[in-house]
């Protein structure tokens, strides 16, 4: 059976949905063609046994180069998509610039189309003129997009929560899949760096600029793993702000330093406003470590009441939080009991998992 995958993400880091297709990709290739179409410089990230077709594509600085990039990688995967059979197709998530490819390639061989929507955008508040653009084009594009992933034979979501909201745009035959946790957390050995970490793209819906303000007033060290767009203003806010010496960005780094940070860190500190899931939370239940966050709708039921959350962008909760966790005030034994009860899976049986589905479908 060959497997096409169409993941044109990645230009402003990889994210959680990107290590997830990577990963049972991998486990599928083991007995199945598995191909990916993706940008020339998202290679690096594939694992040997994964062949690939690439293109060339630039970071765009200025919201019209954004936009140009965005419709630039649909026409370059699409064309590269066209000469490509493949039994199944894959769009890795539900942005057009794999939606688009992967709808062309079931419409000219009749495969079959199976897309990852890993969670519908919310209500994103804007603070400058571009981010309101920027953010009412996200919304307008997903609309579209909804529309189109009514032709999927089947769709893989993050939680029953999201699961719901594509009902509501009467999307069919929605599944959830597991969540993964790299292997490599096992073997790594605690690096104690800095008191909190956080693990994630560097972009405003992940509460990157929130973790300055709690950083502000108290005495703690933060180390920020990733990556993204709003990297060079996080750097500016950090010096403007004195925090040079308590914030370190540390940009991307191999699994094994990521999983030692973590290992070595008193908490990990997750202020995102929007999740389909939370790979840095699970990796953290695995390390043994507390989670700070925003209380986002499906942490309660997927955690096990495990996360100690504060009401979206209330930084006040959040560095209240953050005090009464190092000062002993909450107790951590409560939290490692809730963690026992949560399932992470492994890569095989989350590849065996998906890929059974999408033989049924």
């Amino acid at each position: 059976m060959k497997i096409l995958i169409i993941n044109n993400g990645y230009l402003s880091g990889i994210s959680g949905g990107d290590k997830h297709i990577i990963n049972v990709a991998k486990n599928w290739a083991i007995k199945n063609s598995v191909e990916f179409i993706i940008p020339a410089s998202a290679k690096k990230y594939l694992t040997k046994n994964l062949k690939s077709k690439t293109y060339s594509a630039k970071i765009p600085k200025s919201l019209f180069s954004i936009l140009l990039e965005y419709f630039k990688r649909v026409i370059k995967a699409g064309k590269i998509t066209k000469k490509s059979p493949a039994d199944i197709v894959i769009a890795s998530s539900p942005f057009l610039y794999d939606v688009f490819p992967a709808l062309a390639h079931k419409k000219k061989f009749n495969s079959k189309l199976i897309i990852y929507f890993h969670h519908v955008i919310g209500n994103r508040k804007a603070k400058t003129l571009r981010q309101k653009i920027q953010f009412k084009i996200s919304k307008a594009m997903q609309e579209l997009s909804l529309k189109l992933c009514r032709k999927a034979d089947l769709i893989f979501t993050d939680n029953e929560n999201e699961k719901n909201k594509l009902k509501k745009h009467n999307l069919k035959n929605i599944h959830l899949h597991p969540e993964i946790i790299n292997k490599a957390i096992f073997s790594a050995k605690p690096k104690n760096k800095f008191d909190a970490i956080f693990i994630g793209r560097l972009v405003k819906q992940k509460g990157i600029f929130d973790i300055i303000e709690a950083a502000k007033s108290l005495n703690i060290s933060v180390g920020i793993i990733g990556d993204g767009e709003e990297k060079e203003n996080l750097i500016k806010k950090i010096k403007s702000e004195n925090l040079k010496t308590k914030i370190k960005i540390l940009g991307f780094v191999s699994e094994k330093e990521k999983f030692s940070l973590l290992k070595g860190c008193k908490f990990l500190l997750f202020p995102s406003y929007e999740e389909g899931y939370g790979l840095a939370i699970a990796e953290a239940i695995v390390a043994k470590k507390p989670v700070l966050a925003y209380n986002l709708p499906h942490y309660k039921s997927t955690f096990n009441n495990s996360i100690i959350i504060a009401p979206i962008g209330n930084t006040k909760e959040l560095k209240k939080n953050i005090k009464n966790l190092m000062s002993g005030k909450i107790k951590t034994k409560e939290i490692l009991k809730k963690y026992k009860k949560i399932k992470i899976y492994n890569e095989k049986e989350a590849a065996d998992f998906e890929l059974e589905k999408i033989k049924e479908n």
